[in-house]
């Protein structure tokens, strides 16, 4: 799903869910997790995609979420997911 969604602009969008779909399906550690959410975000375009990406990550809580989601903490569009991460990460 991710080199469909890499290579093919027109497939991207659906690509994108599908690998979200299959990142919270899979039976692996939430860091393992957050790591394949923070490869799909260098395909995202759209604010829509960033976010869902983001909101994915809300449900991995782990230190690699934290970090990653501060990075988008300035945007405008996606401080409010990007705080979501930060506040509700356990200490």
């Amino acid at each position: 799903m991710y080199k469909i969604g890499a290579n093919n602009a027109s497939y991207r969008d659906q690509a994108i869910k599908e690998y979200l779909r299959s990142v919270s399906r899979f039976n692996q550690n939430t860091t393992q997790k957050a790591l394949m959410l923070r490869k799909l975000m260098t395909i995202a375009q759209t604010t829509t995609q960033k976010e869902s990406i983001l909101k994915e990550l809300v449900r991995n809580r782990t230190f690699n979420a934290l970090i990653f989601a501060d990075n988008y903490l300035d945007d405008p569009q996606l401080q409010q997911t990007a705080a979501s991460i930060v506040l509700n990460k356990p200490l």
